[in-house]
């Protein structure tokens, strides 16, 4: 039986007692926007696919990145929380997949895959606990038992549901497995693990918001854990070399900020902050992507160098992607930091000071690879010349639809979640334009440094 409403769809499959299982679909405006979002990002990357068609990705594994395409829409529109678990399932499988293709990252996905088992079985034991106490996974009839009910005996099953989002986020103490990850190919870590499935925890918190709020713990230790997570993972990109590993630290820092803003109860805010933050790392990612393909796919960062005036297109990408996310005044960026930095100076102002530390050494840390890679002098290779000119001759339409994509869709979500300047945004403006000042010495001075890989001097980049 389907019952359809104005922004609903719901198929009832079968029935465990009185307990409905159904497929129901609800169309909001935040779950809408997020779904635009992730299926431009896939087309934006479908276009990169055809420019450099002998390197980029099989039409089969690209076939497996639309599934999880589907995958992840069916959970963002899903209204109930089992469904929503289907849907987080399937992910994590064609994550695992992408990882264990490559045959020197076996281990990797193997840790990659029970993290996220640990994850599920987290997720799974809460939701079967809050149905037997509801008798229902509905979104609607689990919210409308919250305002009537005192939900004390929640706190167990949301405490587990927060860990579960934690580990899905790739938060502290559970960061190490993104790290893992992004040794997938290089197309599956754009869509999968810089944009998409980090910030699923995220997502779960925003629309099952009333499972959480009123637990100050749990809110407080959002707060907590988003800013642990950001400042190591941002002062660990520092010192990292493998170039994808700095992107990946790089989204595990923003995504702390995402359950900042969830914790302070802004989570419209968090939905703004993913929606700016996935187009334009998807950007970053891809731009280094062609850098890497220039230096016949070589990942440390202190082997780059030069590789301005031979792709000046990407270089510009690169620096529009940097001001992007790193908040500079009137970038994209910089309207989903202005509300969260007002919203921070008004409920938490005694994490401002922390929140402005972090945001500067992630800056740095991007502007570190971009020195490192597009500036000083080029470092020898046979194949460069021969495929920068591949790079060169490709059409840069990805790029340009990326940023037509994410201009369009943030403004939209900007106007859609009810964002204004206010008067304080001069002041804003100044910190951000003083924190993008304060990144280019730390990121000049610790360019050569690799303290965590122990890497041989003979290596080490002197050119730049």
């Amino acid at each position: 039986m389907t019952t359809m409403t104005k922004s609903n769809i719901i198929y009832h499959l079968f029935s465990i007692n009185s307990l409905n299982l159904d497929l129901s679909f609800c169309f909001s405006k935040s779950a809408v926007l997020i779904c635009s979002v992730i299926c431009s990002i896939l087309f934006s990357l479908y276009l990169a696919k055809n420019n450099l068609k002998t390197w980029m990705i099989s039409n089969k594994k690209f076939k497996f990145l639309a599934l999880f395409v589907f995958f992840m829409c069916f959970s963002v529109l899903s209204n109930n929380m089992f469904q929503f678990f289907i849907g987080l399932e399937a992910m994590s499988l064609i994550s695992a997949i992408f990882v264990s293709a490559e045959k020197s990252s076996i281990k990797n996905a193997t840790r990659t895959f029970i993290f996220n088992k640990f994850s599920s079985m987290l997720f799974l034991v809460s939701i079967l606990l809050i149905a037997n106490e509801t008798n229902s996974f509905d979104f609607f009839e689990l919210k409308k038992y919250c305002e009537l009910h005192d939900i004390s005996a929640f706190f167990i099953p949301a405490s587990l549901l927060l860990v579960a989002c934690f580990c899905k986020g790739a938060q502290f103490p559970f960061s190490y497995w993104l790290l893992e990850a992004v040794n997938a190919d290089m197309f599956a870590s754009i869509i999968i693990h810089t944009s998409t499935i980090v910030a699923i925890g995220v997502l779960f918190i925003s629309k099952y918001y009333f499972l959480f709020e009123k637990f100050a713990i749990l809110n407080d230790s959002m707060i907590i854990v988003g800013l642990l997570s950001s400042f190591l993972m941002a002062l660990y990109s520092l010192f990292q070399t493998n170039i994808k590993k700095i992107i990946a630290c790089s989204t595990a820092c923003s995504a702390g900020s995402m359950f900042i803003c969830c914790g302070i109860g802004s989570y419209s805010l968090s939905m703004l902050y993913f929606i700016c933050h996935a187009f334009f790392k998807s950007m970053l990612f891809l731009s280094f992507a062609y850098v890497i393909y220039a230096f016949n796919m070589e990942k440390n960062i202190l082997n780059f160098g030069g590789l301005k005036k031979f792709i000046p297109k990407v270089n510009h990408m690169l620096w529009l992607s940097f001001f992007a996310l790193s908040g500079a005044p009137f970038f994209i960026g910089y309207f989903a930091k202005l509300p969260f930095m007002a919203v921070i100076h008004g409920t938490k102002p005694h994490i401002e000071y922390a929140n402005i530390l972090i945001n500067t050494l992630s800056c740095a840390a991007i502007l570190r690879m971009i020195l490192l890679s597009m500036y000083g002098k080029i470092k020898t290779n046979n194949n460069l010349s021969a495929k920068v000119i591949a790079i060169n001759s490709t059409s840069v339409l990805s790029f340009y639809a990326l940023l037509i994509f994410g201009l369009t869709l943030s403004f939209a979500s900007w106007r859609a979640f009810g964002y204004k300047l206010n008067s304080s945004y001069i002041f804003n403006s100044i910190i951000e334009i003083a924190q993008i000042a304060f990144a280019f010495p730390i990121a000049f001075f610790l360019r050569k440094r690799a303290f965590f890989q122990g890497i041989n001097s003979n290596y080490i980049y002197n050119s730049v």
